[in-house]
């Protein structure tokens, strides 16, 4: 299904929330990143929906950035409880990319999420936590914050697979997630894909089945296998 049958249910001047239903049992909730900057797939714009043709027949929402505020500018006092709405009981599981994974894992503590798969997820855009970081230099829009940093975000029994680069600039905050049972790693070593793991496993041709997988919290050492199969450089965290 494409995006012109996406039904807008919520919109301001920052970001948008459209919705599809598919008449599916799971439902998923999709954060898109920045405009590729941050690791974008296929060169995703603003305020476009991310992750469509990757979410298997689940019923979705899509909740899109129009302004870069790597989601502190969502109504987060509101809107969890708008996603709940639509998701009418189904089991539900988030995912993002980059400062969209940093949102679907703040949202798990907002709502019961059953799995966050995280593509290169940002663990902070605070000024203070950043020095190192100049990609996350071009987010001046933001004038409130709903939180600082992922930290107190993983005491949950939501399973979180999480998709890093071990290169680059994305050191900075791998090395800051948590070493916990509901906290899956997987270290993605090939420079040329540094910040897009998403994209790498699109461009080998499993990216479908690896969303499947961590949706029906298959193994870590399952995906893992599934990734060397493909001869794609990757361990465990």
């Amino acid at each position: 299904m494409d995006n012109n049958s996406f039904v807008t249910i919520f919109e301001d001047s920052n970001y948008a929330i459209s919705y599809d239903e598919t008449g599916s049992d799971s439902f998923l909730i999709s954060f898109s990143g920045e405009n590729g900057l941050l690791g974008g797939l296929n060169g995703v714009i603003l305020g476009q929906e991310e992750f469509v043709k990757s979410t298997n027949g689940a019923s979705r929402i899509f909740i899109k950035n129009k302004t870069r505020h790597a989601g502190q500018m969502f109504h987060w006092d509101t809107m969890p409880e708008l996603i709940l709405k639509y998701a009418d009981g189904r089991k539900m599981s988030a995912l993002g990319n980059s400062s969209g994974a940093m949102s679907a894992i703040y949202l798990s503590t907002k709502i019961k999420i059953d799995t966050i798969i995280g593509f290169n997820p940002i663990y902070t855009t605070w000024p203070d936590e950043t020095s190192e970081e100049y990609r996350v230099s071009h987010y001046d829009v933001i004038t409130k914050w709903e939180y600082k940093n992922l930290d107190n975000c993983f005491d949950t029994d939501t399973q979180m697979y999480l998709f890093m680069s071990k290169t680059g600039l994305d050191e900075i905050h791998n090395k800051r997630f948590p070493n916990k049972n509901n906290v899956n790693k997987f270290l993605f070593t090939d420079e040329a894909y540094t910040h897009y793991t998403a994209r790498q496993l699109r461009d080998y041709g499993i990216l479908h089945d690896i969303i499947k997988m961590c949706i029906d919290q298959k193994d870590k050492n399952l995906i893992h296998e599934l990734c060397k199969s493909k001869n794609i450089d990757m361990e465990l965290g």
